[in-house]
C-alpha cells in the first residue's frame, strides 16, 4: 500500500512538473520572440515573464531575445490595455494587472474599477440569493419537523416560533436583495 502512494506521489508530481512548463523546446528554436512577446502582451501578462522563457530555453542550449520580446511586448499589451478589457477584468473579480502603459493606464484603471464594484455588488447579491435559500431550507426542515407527529406540543409551538423568526429574517434579506439588485441595474446603466 505505501508502494502504491509513493507511486502516484511520484506520478503526480511529475505531471505538475511537466504542466508547468510555460515555453517548449519547439518554441525555444523557432524563437519568435516577437510573437510570443506580443501574445503574452495581447493576455495582460507582467513582461517579467520573459525571464522564465530564458531559463527553460537555457536548458535547451537557447539564448532567448530580449529586444524582440520587449517589441512584440509593447504591441501586444496595446490591444490588452483598453477600458473594455479592464472593464471587462474588473467584472470577473480578476486584478488589474498593471502592465499598461501611462498612456492608456488610467482609462483601463478606470473601466476596471467599475467592473470590480459591479463584480462586488454581483457578489453580494449571491451571497443574499444563498442566504435566502438556506433559510427556506431551514423553514421546510421544521416544518416538516412539526409535521411528523415526533414532536410534543411545547416543542410543536417552539419550533413555530423559530420559523417565524426565520420567515422575519428572511423577509428583511430579501430587501437588501432588491435594493442590492436596483442598485446594479444603476451602476450598469452608467
Amino acid at each position: 500500500m505505501k508502494k502504491l502512494n509513493l507511486l502516484i506521489i511520484i506520478i503526480c508530481t511529475l505531471g505538475f512538473t511537466v504542466g508547468c512548463a510555460s515555453i517548449s523546446k519547439e518554441e525555444c528554436e523557432v524563437g519568435d520572440w516577437a510573437a510570443i512577446g506580443e501574445k503574452d502582451g495581447a493576455k495582460g501578462v507582467k513582461s517579467k515573464k520573459f525571464y522564465s522563457y530564458v531559463k527553460e530555453c537555457k536548458e535547451f542550449g537557447i539564448t532567448a531575445d530580449k529586444k524582440a520580446y520587449d517589441k512584440g511586448y509593447n504591441n501586444g499589451v496595446k490591444t490588452f490595455c483598453t477600458p473594455s478589457n479592464g472593464y471587462d477584468l474588473g467584472s470577473k473579480g480578476r486584478s488589474n494587472p498593471n502592465v499598461c502603459p501611462k498612456g492608456m493606464s488610467a482609462a483601463f484603471a478606470a473601466a476596471h474599477k467599475k467592473g470590480m464594484r459591479i463584480y462586488d455588488v454581483k457578489s453580494q447579491i449571491k451571497k443574499k440569493e444563498s442566504k435566502i435559500e438556506s433559510i427556506n431550507d431551514q423553514i421546510a426542515k421544521m416544518q416538516d419537523e412539526m409535521v411528523s407527529g415526533r414532536l410534543t406540543g411545547p416543542q410543536v409551538a417552539m419550533k413555530s416560533i423559530k420559523v417565524d423568526k426565520l420567515r422575519q429574517e428572511q423577509k428583511l434579506v430579501e430587501k437588501e436583495k432588491e435594493s442590492l439588485d436596483k442598485k446594479l441595474m444603476q451602476m450598469e446603466s452608467m
